[in-house]
């Protein structure tokens, strides 16, 4: 009797673990299948945003036309009609926002091409309650500041993204890498167009834009009174 209980007991725990190994193995081919939709679904946005960045070029260009022409109500068109095209593309579902996952995915490939650390902690909704025009210009021109202060940097190159909509309140914070000998006329050039863009954009909307520039990092903030 004893022995039988133990064989039985044997046997018992060889099915269990025959069980376990199965379970294991199908969550294994879960993930495996899965982690395969996903990168077929990457490789799709990227070939849909290549494209979409090659049309620009020559969107770009009849802006500019129409700015010098001094036709600024049609050059505001085509931005919003790329804009349109934008939204349009079928991506991941990675940020629920179509614009700040255009963005930050240029933002992403930028980053890995210049070798600079990337920290993005974003949570912001499909609608944040600012004309898309308004967030491209804010985000668009905290991003290239931060990723053109990077190339000056030898050592360590990093940023730190923080983006948030939290009641009526869109909070945008950037902390990123630069050089202490950093030319401060170039510098100043180069970032007083895109800053005056972003203060604003910030004012249109009651908010605010801090900065801390500091030797070897810059961080800026910008809050955003936008509605719930």
């Amino acid at each position: 009797m004893t022995a039988s209980l133990i064989l039985f007991d044997r046997m018992f725990r060889r099915w269990l673990a025959a069980q376990e190994a199965e379970a294991r193995e199908a969550l294994l081919r879960q993930e495996c299948a899965l982690e395969e939709k996903n990168r077929a679904q990457a490789r799709r946005y990227g070939e849909e945003v290549a494209a979409l960045r090659a049309g620009m070029d020559g969107m770009l260009g009849k802006i500019s036309a129409l700015l010098k022409n001094g036709d600024p109500a049609s050059a505001l068109d085509c931005v919003r009609r790329d804009l349109a095209g934008v939204q349009e593309i079928k991506r991941p579902k990675r940020y629920q926002n179509p614009v700040a996952d255009y963005f930050l995915a240029e933002l992403e490939s930028r980053c890995a091409a210049e070798r600079i650390a990337l920290s993005a902690n974003v949570s912001v909704p499909e609608k944040t309650g600012m004309d898309d025009l308004d967030f491209c210009t804010v985000l668009s021109n905290v991003l290239d500041n931060a990723v053109n202060a990077c190339r000056t940097v030898s050592g360590s190159r990093y940023i730190r993204l923080s983006l948030h909509k939290n009641g009526g309140v869109l909070f945008l914070g950037c902390e990123n890498s630069k050089s202490e000998t950093e030319d401060r006329d170039e510098k100043n050039r180069r970032r007083h167009f895109g800053l005056r863009n972003i203060r604003e954009t910030a004012e249109k909307y009651g908010g605010e834009v801090r900065i801390d520039d500091r030797p070897e990092a810059l961080s800026i903030r910008v809050l955003l009174y936008c509605g719930g």
